[in-house]
């Protein structure tokens, strides 16, 4: 079996998924916590 080169420097495809879950899981929080921050800023429109 051929290893895949990665940033992380993980050699095992079991372990490179797991973990790429774990940071996909975390980017996605941080952006859902941003977005919630920026809608929570806006103002209503003034009609």
């Amino acid at each position: 079996m051929m290893a895949l080169q990665n940033k992380l420097g993980i050699m095992d495809s079991i372990e490179l998924a797991h973990e790429e879950k774990r940071l996909t899981k975390k980017r996605d929080l941080e952006l859902y916590d941003k977005k919630y921050w920026i809608v929570s800023k806006l103002e209503p429109l003034q009609g």
